[in-house]
């Protein structure tokens, strides 16, 4: 009797906390259909603030919003593409969440616009992402990156780098981890280096080779 019903609704969250990343002030309104097996539920939600713990993103993670078209049946909640969007900050990801355990994954295209760096500058950078959170384990975040310095704060950089600093390679943080750069490819006018490293703490530390 209740197959291809409709509801619409509007929710209203204060705060979501999942491990140690918390989204605050969340407003959803949509019309949901239930067809005897699955709910399709149109988001167009609002997010006031995420919190992650992390200063180099937390900034950014004010007054955005998410919209895709998520399908629950049965334990599974999933999306092929949820599009977020924050200042200077957005994607288009693959959403999966397992309700029995708990278990959440992203995956897909990123951009990123002014991410500042500590004691470089700013960067904008393009990133193919795998985040998970829940089902235990502290969440966690792998990307592969591109992208160039927008703006130079050190002046040591440019006098041994010269113009043009553009870096590809790979990134990973997470809950308890500092952000840490592997296999890092920097090309600039003056120079060409294969970098390691992490950001913490407010310091950025490299290590590498090149000419």
């Amino acid at each position: 009797p209740f197959r291809d019903s409709t509801f619409s609704h509007e929710a209203r969250i204060g705060r979501i906390t999942a491990g140690t990343i918390s989204a605050q002030g969340i407003l959803q309104r949509g019309t949901a259909r239930w067809d005897g097996t699955r709910i399709a539920l149109p988001l167009r939600a609002s997010v006031a603030r995420i919190t992650s713990g992390n200063a180099l993103f937390d900034p950014r993670l004010v007054n955005g919003g998410v919209a895709g078209n998520l399908i629950w049946q049965g334990k599974a909640l999933t999306t092929p593409e949820l599009a977020l969007r924050f200042q200077g900050l957005e994607g288009r990801l693959a959403f999966d969440a397992d309700l029995a355990t708990g278990l959440t994954r992203l995956s897909g295209p990123v951009r990123a616009q002014g991410l500042p760096l500590a004691n470089i500058g700013t960067a904008d950078a393009n990133a193919d992402i795998r985040f998970a959170i829940g089902g235990g384990v502290p969440w966690r975040l792998e990307a592969a990156v591109n992208g160039r310095l927008a703006q130079v704060s050190n002046p040591s950089i440019t006098t041994l780098a010269g113009s043009n600093i553009r870096f590809s390679g790979g990134l990973a943080l997470g809950a308890s981890r500092p952000l840490s750069f592997n296999r890092m490819r920097l090309t600039a006018s003056k120079l060409t280096a294969l970098l390691d490293g992490r950001v913490q703490d407010g310091r950025t530390m490299l290590t590498g080779s090149g000419r």
